[in-house]
């Protein structure tokens, strides 16, 4: 009875301190408190509630197409239009291992080739500071799952090919979103990241960042 007391004293003072070991090391509580990261996204969608003329005509394309979506992809009477994949660089500060907020700046081209007479080509550019929010649904110790969403401006600068007699700028800023779905984060310090999404940062975009502080 004496043995069974002491080991149930043993086991009783021993409890404690592992579970706080365990706490201390748990990836709940071990994780960094700032991200810089940078990123390539194909298939960026930019402009699509507008539609005003830098997206759906310009001076010299000789079929006007009607939405802003088929204006970034699109290739009809003669005219090929793409936007290339966009580039971006990141910051993310996390306040706990769910939530976290950042700044994101990126940038995209529109490229338009008219082949129908003679080859001809215009690149637009685009530029987006936004504003992010990322939550942390699933956080292992290399590895987390995640959505976000972001929210700024875009700054839009048209190749002066593309303006009309009538345009007195070829500049414009307007609002701008974009919503990660899901991603994925594998890695501690450095991490590859994976998202699938919509909006100014690609359907798909891949990454790297390097996690520091605590």
């Amino acid at each position: 009875m004496k043995k069974t007391g002491f080991y149930f004293l043993l086991l009783l003072f021993l409890f404690p301190i592992r579970m706080a070991a365990q706490e201390s090391t748990s990836p709940l509580k071990d994780f960094s408190k700032h991200e810089i990261g940078i990123s390539a996204g194909a298939f960026p969608v930019i402009g699509i509630f507008y539609k005003y003329e830098p997206f759906i005509g310009n001076s010299y394309v000789h079929t006007t197409v009607d939405n802003t979506l088929l204006g970034h992809y699109s290739n009809v009477g003669g005219t090929k239009t793409y936007l290339i994949g966009v580039f971006s660089i990141e910051y993310k500060y996390n306040f706990n291992h769910r939530h976290a907020l950042g700044i994101t700046a990126s940038w995209a081209c529109r490229k338009i080739e008219d082949y129908l007479e003679e080859t001809k080509t215009a690149i637009d550019n685009y530029f987006d500071l936004q504003a992010g929010y990322r939550f942390t649904y699933k956080r292992f110790e290399k590895l987390s799952l995640y959505s976000a969403l972001y929210a700024g401006a875009t700054f839009y600068l048209q190749d002066k090919e593309l303006m009309n007699d009538d345009q007195k700028s070829n500049f414009w800023v307007y609002p701008s979103m974009h919503i990660a779905l899901f991603g994925i984060s594998v890695g501690k310090k450095n991490a590859a990241n994976f998202e699938v999404g919509f909006g100014t940062q690609g359907l798909i975009k891949v990454g790297y960042c390097y996690k520091f502080g605590k």
